[in-house]
């Protein structure tokens, strides 16, 4: 059961740590970036309701004074 190379080697073990680090790292830029893209598409869609609310009472009040005119 000889693979040819030392699995417990100080190396070895040096490799796998760097390895979790890596993974680790990765996982934490996704957390980061899925947060950042959750904070974007919340004020995108707060803008909109805005935009839509403005529209509408613009619509409303062009047909008041259409009504009263």
């Amino acid at each position: 059961m000889d693979y040819g190379y030392n699995r417990n080697g100080r190396r070895a073990i040096r490799k796998r740590k760097r390895r979790q680090a890596n993974d680790n790292n990765y996982a934490r830029d996704l957390y980061y970036l899925t947060e950042t893209l959750r904070i974007v598409v919340g004020i995108i869609m707060q803008t909109a309701l805005i935009g839509t609310g403005l529209v509408l009472v613009g619509v409303g009040l062009m047909r008041a004074i259409y009504l009263l005119g």
